[in-house]
């Protein structure tokens, strides 16, 4: 079992608290400034939008684990949260790419 073994279990849980601790005023943050942005329609289409997806994918992925790893459902609950906002992030580069490609083709 993943992160159950000790003393490496405590450990990883600890380096997890302390990542998320300082990774979720990073993520709202950015989340502030890039989502006001969008909402205005003010930034045109670019392939880097699938830049957003992969960090916000990455935490979300970490948050299941630390879930998996404590039995805390807090983590879970926050995890939830921002996989709603990872694919709301999806969809809008996916989305925003296919109608990037029908403008190019007239």
């Amino acid at each position: 079992m993943l992160g159950r073994s000790e003393p490496w279990g405590s450990i990883a849980y600890g380096f997890g608290v302390v990542t998320m601790v300082i990774g979720l005023p990073v993520v709202i943050i950015a989340a502030s400034k890039h989502w006001p942005q969008v909402f205005r329609n003010s930034m045109a289409y670019n392939p880097t939008w699938w830049s957003c997806v992969f960090p916000l994918g990455t935490v979300v992925s970490g948050l299941n684990q630390m879930n998996n790893a404590s039995g805390q459902v807090v983590w879970i609950g926050i995890g939830n949260v921002l996989l709603l906002l990872l694919i709301a992030h999806w969809c809008w580069a996916f989305f925003g790419g296919v109608r990037y490609v029908q403008q190019r083709r007239g």
